[in-house]
C-alpha cells in the first residue's frame, strides 16, 4: 500500500513537472521567437 502510494504520488509529480516544464518551454520560446 505504502510502496503503491509512493509511486502514484510520483507518477503525479512527474506529470506536474513535464506540464510545468512545457509551458515554461512555450512561453520562453514564445519570448525568444516572438
Amino acid at each position: 500500500m505504502v510502496i503503491k502510494l509512493k509511486s502514484t504520488r510520483k507518477v503525479q509529480w512527474l506529470e506536474r513537472i513535464t506540464k510545468l516544464k512545457e509551458v515554461l518551454d512555450s512561453l520562453t520560446g514564445g519570448k525568444k521567437n516572438g
